[in-house]
């Protein structure tokens, strides 16, 4: 088996990752590729503050606040009426949902005080801080993507977590993705061009097909992914994929 996520599914990845040594220590793992997992939820609610993607930062809070009521009940007096709106529309929808209808929003307009403030709250600092990787080390070969300047997942946060890994003595390809911030921002961008490297690596370690990754780290900064020769064998069927999923279609269906 092998897993692969990017963005809040590389967050769940993560975890997965660190605890199966432990959890499920039976399985056959082959490796888990995790793409922008967003290790820094402060650094997030600033630099996607007004992006497309601010949309994700709700989403941030209800998902923990699901987790934690108790983080639900310290977050509750720093939203406005819009910051209630749009927590709750982030707790009962899908994501597309939430991030479409939120796009270039403002963080202000959602709280009654600075972030700084929102952050230095006891509960909610400690509870954000417990939702960092990096407590466990995985032992499965892993494949890391992010943006260097990525609005939602902090890239020197996720380099600080591949460091503590290979640190550790895991097997880590990163790929780090140089392509210069635009007005719609990297992340979105980067889960397309990206898709075909981790594809093609999950595949290698899937079918024994070539090297995955020895032990120790190897990280290599791109221009942009988008320039990568798998970016253009893995995009036809990565859109259909993603086509059919939009449509409602089972996975698979045809082959």
């Amino acid at each position: 088996m092998a897993g692969w996520g990017y963005s809040g599914g590389g967050v769940a990845t993560s975890w997965a990752a660190e605890v199966q040594p432990r959890y499920a220590p039976e399985l056959r793992v082959a490796g888990f590729a995790i793409g922008a997992p967003v290790q820094d939820l402060e650094a997030a609610i600033r630099t996607a503050d007004g992006r497309s993607t601010v949309g994700l930062i709700p989403l941030g809070l209800a998902s923990i606040g699901k987790d934690s009521p108790e983080f639900a009940a310290h977050v509750a007096p720093y939203l406005t009426p819009a910051g209630r709106d749009v927590v709750e529309l982030a707790r009962v929808s899908c994501t597309a949902t939430t991030v479409g209808s939120t796009r270039f929003r403002r963080v202000a307009d959602w709280l009654t005080a600075p972030i700084d403030e929102l952050m230095a709250d006891p509960v909610i600092r400690r509870e954000v801080d417990l939702r960092e990787r990096g407590s466990e080390i995985p032992t499965a070969p892993l494949y890391v993507l992010n943006g260097l300047l990525d609005e939602v997942s902090n890239g020197p946060a996720v380099d600080a977590l591949v460091a503590r890994y290979c640190a550790a003595g895991a097997s880590i390809t990163q790929v780090r993705d140089a392509v210069p911030d635009t007005p719609m921002g990297v992340h979105g961008m980067v889960a397309l061009t990206g898709a075909g490297g981790a594809f093609a690596w999950l595949d290698r370690a899937l079918t024994g097909d070539g090297p995955v990754q020895g032990p120790g780290c190897t990280v290599r900064t791109v221009t942009s992914s988008a320039l990568e020769p798998e970016f253009a064998s893995t995009l036809p069927d990565f859109a259909t994929g993603l086509l059919g999923t939009m449509l409602g279609q089972r996975l698979g269906a045809g082959r």
